[in-house]
């Protein structure tokens, strides 16, 4: 099967579409989708935005999935902070001073667990203190509040989700091009610090010259520079700056920065430690031995600086116009990799997905996506597959394995190509459709169940004289 079709967004010729079909001997097949960019383009950002919904699909997810595999928790609270709610815990604890909310909630709900302050009766929280009693019946008869059970016996154990976490569908344009792009924090051994929340993206991506999201580990990373140029090098925290109000820190400059798995704590030492997720500082203490989140670092200085405002911002190299990492790169420079190379995926880095997972570079068919760099165009392959467990032969796409997607990414020509989040988060709308099935289905119907993601690419076209 070789459909190839030109789509027309909002009057515009701008992109050449083909559905493929790769055949093996023993009659499974598998489906993938190449979109090629024929146009002058943009690239930006795509941020989702947390409801009920969302809540409903990573508590399903969580209940069927993630938490029968943990026998440390009885009961999973899943929740998440509607805006201007009131907060009714201290900011600080033993000299740490807490600044997200989300945080600072799950903290002390899991700490007053622990001490008997907050227990379950039935399916409802209660507290002996009155203003956290009134926050979790406003989480609970507001929807906000999730609940799963376990049939083993342990612990309770409140995590929240990022307010940036939803479905992409709610972002579909008609002249647009949608895909999802980074990993995130979801699995259980992701979210082991009170500053990681579910949803968390990880990995740099810079848009029209400015980092949206931070590189944390130095790994390989994809670059468009202003000329339309590409290259890719190792690219890490500690090789940026970042803005704090109108101070600018560098690592073994004038601060130095702290990442996993390096440290899960900072060492014990004079000054201030600052946690950083994102573009938001979540947290920060003196003296030393401050846990590090999972998806972002820490900044220490040696005086007792003190930030007078939350957010952040970053100072890199300004030729380039869009960066990204994801999975591994799979084509630099009409090179193909033929194996693993980077330390990320290499048992030296540090062990969240996708590294979490770890099928070898032959082994483990999937869902994939990628984004690619052709003659200065755009190139995005989307590859159907389907949950091993519920796959069905001659009825279901397989998946490609790493080795097999480079190698159908080398014969389309492509320069560049980097691998982003496969598996059941991976997408791509063309307008307000897609064309391919989503990796997940729900039990009860098999429909597509489409994975909450907290952000995405959004590729347009420019309008040209021709």
């Amino acid at each position: 099967m070789n459909n190839k079709t030109k789509e027309e967004f909002s009057g515009m010729l701008s992109i050449n579409s083909e559905i493929n079909n790769e055949y093996y001997p023993n009659k499974e097949s598998t489906k993938y989708q190449v979109v090629t960019i024929e146009s002058p383009y943009t690239i930006n950002s795509v941020s989702c935005k947390v409801n009920k919904k969302v809540l409903e699909a990573f508590t399903s997810l969580y209940r069927s999935r993630l938490l029968p595999k943990n026998k440390s928790i009885r009961v999973l609270a899943l929740f998440y902070l509607p805006e201007n709610i009131v907060i009714p815990f201290p900011d600080e604890f033993n000299g740490e001073t807490i600044t997200d909310n989300a945080a600072k909630v799950r903290f002390w709900l899991n700490k007053y667990c622990d001490e008997g302050k907050v227990w379950l009766e039935g399916e409802k929280f209660i507290s002996s203190l009155s203003e956290v009693n009134t926050l979790l019946q406003v989480l609970s008869e507001s929807g906000y509040l999730s609940l799963s059970f376990n049939k083993h016996e342990g612990d309770i154990l409140f995590i929240p989700l990022s307010s940036h976490v939803g479905f992409l569908s709610d972002q579909y344009k008609t002249d647009k091009i949608l895909i999802n792009s980074h990993f995130f924090l979801i699995e259980f051994s992701d979210l082991e610090t009170k500053y990681d929340i579910i949803g968390e993206p990880f990995g740099l991506l810079l848009v029209n010259g400015k980092i949206i999201n931070p590189p944390i580990y130095r790994r390989e990373s994809l670059f468009i520079n202003k000329d339309g140029s590409c290259c890719n090098y190792p690219f890490g925290i500690k090789d940026i700056q970042v803005k704090i109000n109108d101070d600018i820190f560098a690592n073994n400059m004038n601060a130095k920065f702290y990442v996993r798995p390096e440290y899960a704590l900072s060492p014990k030492q004079e000054g201030i430690d600052i946690a950083i997720v994102g573009q938001r500082i979540v947290g920060y203490k003196t003296g030393g031995e401050m846990e590090i989140p999972e998806a972002g670092f820490i900044i220490h200085l040696d005086d007792h600086y003190i930030p007078e405002v939350l957010n952040v911002s970053y100072v890199t190299n300004t030729q380039h116009f869009f960066g990204i990492q994801g999975g591994p790169l799979l084509i630099s420079s009409t090179v193909t990799a033929t194996d693993f190379k980077d330390p990320y995926y290499t048992g030296e880095g540090i062990t969240f997905p996708p590294t979490v997972f770890p099928p070898g570079w032959n082994t483990g068919k999937a869902a994939r996506l990628g984004f690619g760099i052709k003659n200065k165009q755009p190139v995005l392959i989307w590859v159907e597959g389907i949950k091993p467990e519920i796959y069905k032969a001659e009825k279901d796409s397989k998946g490609f394995t790493l080795d097999e997607f480079a190698q159908i990414a080398e014969k389309e020509g492509i320069e560049y190509f980097i691998s982003l989040d496969g598996g059941g988060s991976a997408q791509l709308a063309l307008g307000l459709s897609r064309n391919l099935r989503i990796a997940d289905r729900k039990d009860k119907t098999g429909e597509d169940f489409e994975r909450p993601v907290p952000l995405g690419l959004s590729i347009g076209v420019k309008i040209t004289d021709s």
